[in-house]
């Protein structure tokens, strides 16, 4: 799992905190003394393990119920026995943004991985930070609180219509950077599924069929 740590002139933006079995407060404060807050790109286990070290964490509303059941999840794979504080998760919407000083952040409402998942556009630097919604590899839509293909094609439309203000893809799993182009491949795969010009197949997996 990536977590992308952001700097502006002001303050300093990690982007998920990932399953919790690292001091990951200890390591962020030898990188940056700003102050910090925490952007979770989704609430799944693997990305919000870190979220009770930090004072501010922002999670999209929508995200909320999957945040709670996966806070029991991350239980059992960190190291650190955490409290999960009622009074640092703050909510954040689409269209969202963050001035870190000479560096803003703009949060895109990006549903499908989760009903809340989101996407950070990093608006100088032209970098699109993705977590889950669009890897180098499958999209997961088979979980809890996962949206239809409809909804997901709806998404990668969504970010196809920002590609003029985005150069490369930061996403939270397998190969990084990603080249833009991949978000053709998926809408062309979930235009085909919508049209009924391909069918799925069931697959078990370790998070379910």
């Amino acid at each position: 799992v990536y977590m992308y740590l952001l700097e502006g002139e002001r303050e300093a933006v990690l982007i998920d905190t990932g399953i919790g079995m690292i001091d990951l407060k200890k390591i962020v404060r030898s990188l940056t003394t700003l102050p910090l807050l925490v952007l979770n790109t989704h609430g799944h286990f693997d990305h919000i393990g870190g979220d009770p070290l930090f004072d501010r964490v922002y999670l999209h509303e929508e995200d909320k119920p999957v945040y709670q059941s996966h806070c029991r999840i991350r239980e059992q794979f960190s190291q650190y026995t955490f409290r999960i504080p009622k009074d640092n998760i703050f909510p954040m919407r689409d269209g969202d943004s963050f001035d870190l000083g000479g560096r803003t952040l703009e949060v895109i409402h990006t549903p499908g991985h989760t009903i809340g998942s989101v996407c950070v556009l990093d608006k100088e630097r032209r970098w699109m930070f993705t977590g889950d919604t669009c890897c180098k590899a499958d999209v997961l839509l088979n979980l809890d609180y996962c949206t239809t293909v409809e909804e997901y094609l709806e998404t990668i439309r969504k970010l196809q219509v920002l590609r003029p203000q985005y150069d490369v893809t930061w996403p939270a799993h397998h190969t990084i950077p990603v080249e833009p182009s991949i978000l053709n491949q998926f809408f062309k795969a979930g235009q085909m599924l919508c049209e009924d010009k391909a069918r799925g197949e069931r697959m078990d997996t370790i998070f379910g069929p």
